[in-house]
């Protein structure tokens, strides 16, 4: 079970990465920004990476977060493994993190005076895929 949990964060770091980069590039392609005057086509090899290794990781993810619900209906004891529980609270707390960081930087750029509808769509990504995770692993520290 050690492995599973290891594999499923790394593949979870792995997949939100990805997708917020994927985000991003796509948000610059759609809404340039105003302050910077040369349009492109965005970065086209980092969102072909990007999804390369979505069409890779997502799968792998969603089948380890299977496997992980299914040991845990098997053996609803292992609700307390203290692996679980740490991988649990690190998601949480990576997540929690990313809200604060997001907040920090609509703060920032509110009080700069560079609030563009491309820098709002890029916050809202980020904050929406960290709700996201916390919403996919609040059980994790949830008691039995």
């Amino acid at each position: 079970m050690p492995c599973l949990y290891g594999l499923m964060f790394v593949a979870l770091l792995t997949v939100t990465y990805n997708l917020i980069d994927l985000g991003f590039n796509l948000i610059e392609l759609w809404l340039p920004d105003p302050l910077y005057s040369e349009r492109g086509f965005g970065n086209l090899g980092a969102m072909r990476w990007s999804i390369a290794v979505l069409v890779v990781a997502l799968p792998v993810f969603l089948w380890l977060d299977r496997r992980a619900a299914r040991a845990l209906s098997d053996d609803p004891g292992q609700r307390r493994a203290p692996l679980r529980q740490k991988f649990g609270a690190m998601t949480l707390f990576l997540s929690v993190l990313a809200l604060l960081g997001a907040a920090v930087a609509v703060v920032y750029a509110g009080l700069t005076g560079v609030v563009t509808t491309q820098f709002l769509a890029k916050v809202a990504l980020v904050v929406l895929l960290a709700l996201l995770v916390i919403a996919w692993f609040r059980d994790f520290l949830a008691e039995p």
